[in-house]
């Protein structure tokens, strides 16, 4: 899946978790039409991060992505 693709989960509130390396995972929970809101629990932050960038970040992983689908 793309970073577009799992949008659509965030969009209907389920945030998603996306793989950054092989070992270290982000929680999208937001975004806007430039950003997107993720909180890091590695380094226990929340941030905004580029649309561009942070596909560009997921793409170098893989496009890993986790969510779930409502009822």
């Amino acid at each position: 899946a793309t970073l577009d693709d799992v949008l659509y989960y965030v969009s209907e509130g389920r945030p998603v978790i996306a793989m950054t390396d092989l070992k270290n995972a982000v929680i999208i929970y937001g975004y806007d039409a430039f950003n997107i809101m993720i909180l890091d629990p590695a380094k226990g932050t929340v941030s905004k991060m580029g649309i561009q960038d942070s596909t560009q970040l997921f793409e170098g992983a893989g496009n890993v992505f986790l969510s779930y689908l409502g009822q």
